[in-house]
């Protein structure tokens, strides 16, 4: 079992019905409430967009340095 959580409302749900409630902007939680898939939202503000990409940016530029000082060993 699952359970389907947005905002205030929380729902038992099948495994059969999770793509339903996800799609309509639940996130689905399993039986040890752990996040099994994230509800798709309408939309997102260019802010959070934004700010979203700087990270994405900031997170590859560690990651290629990262790798660069592996290889150096």
């Amino acid at each position: 079992m699952y359970t389907a959580e947005r905002e205030n409302k929380v729902y038992t749900i099948s495994e059969l019905e999770v793509e339903y409630y996800r799609k309509q902007g639940f996130d689905i939680y399993n039986s040890e409430h752990e996040l099994h898939a994230r509800g798709v939202k309408a939309s997102v503000s260019g802010a959070v967009y934004n700010a979203a990409l700087e990270e994405i940016e900031k997170l590859k530029a560690e990651i290629a340095e990262l790798t660069s000082k592996g290889k150096g060993k």
